[in-house]
């Protein structure tokens, strides 16, 4: 995977103008990292709970190519949720698109502030594409119930002992 980031010194200062529209600016000459959008962008898109209903985009110069087979899942960093903001998730098929990043967010209501440089904005997780079907196993069942009592039996690091690939 490649990638490139040049807004790792940016820091957006973001306000509510006579309007009570979200206002937002960077420091930064050259590029623009936030872009208000046009809301008809997102139609159907619900927004977030307790935030503005203003449409913003993460413009990054991020560049992601994955190899061939493989997509990658965007998303609001995860359990961020003391973020001032919300990421929206998609899925981008990186091994035949270069995305160039302009990711949709929206700003938490009443938040006044400094987004400082370095916050994450956006998590990436690749996987790979495959053709499977989902099936209802019923033999599951008792299987879980007893991991989830010999769980029990060591709370501690049970999972992670017993269950996770590293």
């Amino acid at each position: 995977m490649l990638c490139r980031d040049a807004y790792q010194t940016i820091k957006l200062d973001t306000r509510k103008n006579n309007d009570g529209r979200v206002d937002i600016t960077w420091h930064f000459q050259d590029l623009a990292p936030v872009v208000l959008r046009d809301n008809t962008m997102t139609l159907g898109v619900p927004i977030p709970m307790l935030h503005e209903k203003e449409n913003f985009v993460w413009s990054t110069e991020t560049v992601i190519k994955t190899p061939k087979g493989y997509s990658c899942l965007y998303t609001h960093p995860l359990n961020r949720h003391d973020l001032p903001f919300t990421t929206l998730s998609g899925i981008i098929d990186t091994d035949s698109v270069i995305h160039e990043g302009h990711i949709p967010f929206f700003i938490k209501k009443d938040f006044e502030g400094v987004i400082k440089s370095g916050t994450p904005i956006i998590q990436v997780i690749p996987f790979k594409r495959e053709n499977w079907q989902s099936l209802k196993n019923k033999d599951l069942i008792p299987i879980a119930e007893k991991q989830a009592m010999l769980s029990l039996l060591n709370t501690h690091s049970w999972y992670k002992k017993n269950i996770w690939k590293t």
